[in-house]
């Protein structure tokens, strides 16, 4: 129920004039539009705003403010997209010209029902499959199979709206350009009948696909008013409590300050010492709310410095004093599975004493994601297994039999619940094992079974 602003920064990084230019921006349905500038055309949650030219390396920028929903509950997601156009993905001298599939992803609550469309917006059939992977909350369902859609078809998919969060994420076809290579879109607090019980805090664990330069995607969970001022947010945030990311994943960070002193700051520096896990040379200084300078130091020590940045103390004019900046940054190849990600900053303000952020954090779970959501059936990840559960609820005990010629013990069992934290870690040494429910309340949770760190198979259980 408070306004925020947001910066809008955009640069000509190519080699010719640009003419025409318009940037889009889709507002979320909980944020409201309030100020100029005035968009040029308004079509339901889409705003167009007019650039006009920019030269060879010119840059600007415009900021807009929106209203959060008075009726958004804690935690609950906001995004802001923005597209700018011409967004013409031109391929390396190198690269054959691509004239085949392009898909493109939708979704929206509709009353009963979460509905997804996945769209191919080019122009040949696709040259594969169609397959995709629906995430209810922290559970992942495979859906494999599908006929290839040619030009301008359009499959369509319906979920019941239950209050979970649901994302549909598609891969492109073979050889597409560009850095989209995973369209995804979510719906968060689709309720039948509406209603306000529903689950909030997964938006954010997964990746949006902006990684091309023409697309940039924000999505923040809401905070109370009175959270630290001076910190620093990671996004994805990571998958559960675990926090865990994919080793291919680009990571984005965003610094939040405040002058919370006395007096007007007239410099602000910003060094962030990042993870010898990134890599320097990939980083992308982002968005901004006031201009600065950037430099990249050999020890992985990134500076921005806002220079004549005379920002306002917050007991002079509270919403005058705050300021942000924005990055994204690759990891190094072959980060190894359990690896930390751990990154703070420090924020100076004049020549004070620094101010530190909280360090954000980030497991390395596998290559892909994939590799360590939950499935929401039973799956088998070593050829010629088979398993049996019973019974299943369970009120006790439950009884799990693996047979295959690959099955070797001893056997690690994990039990998650649903919000994704581990509540049981057990070892078994034969084939069959009985797994004691013990205190575990009632409800549904979800298992992996593994030998030496190789899964065997996932599955769920429920407790009655």
């Amino acid at each position: 129920c408070e306004e925020s602003t947001y910066t809008i920064n955009y640069c000509n990084h190519g080699t010719i004039d640009a003419e025409s230019i318009e940037v889009g921006l889709i507002l979320s349905n909980n944020l409201t539009y309030i100020s100029s500038p005035t968009p040029s055309q308004i079509d339901d949650s889409l705003y167009i705003f007019e650039v006009n030219n920019l030269d060879v390396g010119e840059c600007g920028s415009f900021t807009i403010t929106v209203e959060a929903s008075c009726d958004a509950l804690l935690s609950e997601t906001h995004c802001v997209t923005a597209n700018i156009t011409p967004d013409d993905i031109c391929p390396l001298p190198s690269e054959p010209v691509y004239d085949g599939p392009s898909l493109e992803v939708s979704g929206y609550c509709d009353n009963d029902s979460v509905r997804f469309q996945i769209k191919n917006v080019g122009t040949a059939v696709m040259n594969q499959q169609l397959d995709y992977i629906v995430i209810e909350d922290i559970v992942m369902g495979l859906y494999e199979g599908e006929d290839p859609l040619q030009p301008d078809e359009t499959l369509e998919i319906a979920i019941p709206a239950n209050g979970a969060t649901q994302r549909l994420i598609v891969n492109q076809s073979t050889g597409h350009p560009g850095n989209s290579t995973s369209p995804t879109i979510a719906v968060e607090g689709c309720v039948a009948g509406g209603g306000t019980d529903y689950s909030t805090g997964f938006y954010t664990q997964l990746p949006e696909d902006d990684a091309d330069h023409f697309l940039a995607t924000d999505c923040q969970e809401n905070i109370p008013s009175t959270f630290d001022a001076n910190v620093k947010r990671g996004y994805p945030k990571g998958y559960g409590d675990s926090l865990k990311i994919a080793s291919t994943t680009d990571l984005k960070y965003h610094i939040k300050f405040q002058n919370t002193g006395t007096d007007t700051a007239i410099r602000v520096v910003i060094r962030d010492t990042i993870s010898p896990l990134l890599d320097p040379q990939t980083v992308r200084p982002g968005a901004s709310s006031h201009d600065y300078d950037f430099e990249v130091y050999d020890n992985g020590i990134l500076k921005f410095t806002f220079n004549n940045i005379m920002l306002l103390d917050s007991s002079t004019n509270d919403a005058a004093s705050h300021g942000f900046v924005k990055y994204r940054i690759t990891q190094k190849p072959d980060n190894p599975e359990g690896s930390i990600i751990k990154n703070g900053a420090a924020i100076y303000f004049d020549y004070n004493v620094p101010l530190t952020t909280d360090s954000v954090c980030n497991i390395i779970g596998g290559m892909e994601w994939t590799d360590f959501i939950i499935l929401s059936d039973h799956k088998i990840y070593i050829p010629q297994t088979e398993i049996k559960i019973y019974p299943n609820p369970v009120s006790q005990f439950a009884t799990f039999e693996l047979e295959g010629p690959s099955i070797q013990p001893p056997l690690d069992f994990n039990v998650y619940d649903v919000a994704g934290k581990l509540v049981r870690s057990e070892r078994f040494y034969e084939t069959t094992f009985e797994f004691d429910r013990k205190n575990l309340p009632g409800g549904m949770y979800f298992y992996q079974i593994s030998h030496r760190n190789q899964l065997i198979s996932t599955g769920k259980i429920v407790a009655k």
